[in-house]
């Protein structure tokens, strides 16, 4: 003998609970002042005789939308932080560059100020001395202008 019952099937119960429950979920938030002063936030309406405002749920969120948005936004970020790194980069090779022309250069004008005395003379590795020629030393000024030009600009 089958006997039908009058309550609800156990099997479609949780299908009704979530029923219920989502026109709580979807119900506005109050905010009302209780007896000592304090706000108060509740999904249920405050108690009989206190005024309360109504604050309504944030619109819903188109979740692959916002997470294009969020992939794009990553995106560009990691662009940003690759054209910052880039720019830092050549800025120290700029820098790099400018220190040693300025070191070139200063190296050069104390070349051509030796070689602008008239009497040039060298230590060689054994610690003798030896004097340039004249030819030598007119060629050495012509080298040491031509890398001021260069080193100098």
């Amino acid at each position: 003998m089958n006997k039908t019952s009058k309550f609800i099937d156990v099997r479609t119960l949780p299908v009704v609970l979530a029923f219920l429950m989502s026109g709580h979920a979807l119900a506005g938030t109050y905010k009302w002042v209780d007896e000592e002063g304090n706000v108060q936030y509740t999904q249920t309406p405050p108690p009989a005789g206190i005024e309360a405002e109504t604050i309504k749920p944030p619109p819903k969120v188109d979740t692959a939308k916002a997470v294009k948005q969020l992939e794009a936004q990553e995106q560009e970020a990691a662009k940003l932080q690759q054209d910052r790194l880039e720019s830092v980069k050549k800025e120290e090779e700029a820098n790099q560059e400018l220190a040693l022309r300025k070191k070139n250069c200063e190296m050069a004008r104390a070349r051509l100020a030796s070689y602008e005395r008239p009497m040039v003379k060298f230590v060689q590795e054994d610690g003798s001395r030896v004097r340039v020629t004249e030819e030598e030393r007119q060629a050495e000024l012509v080298k040491s202008q031509e890398m001021i030009n260069e080193w100098c600009k």
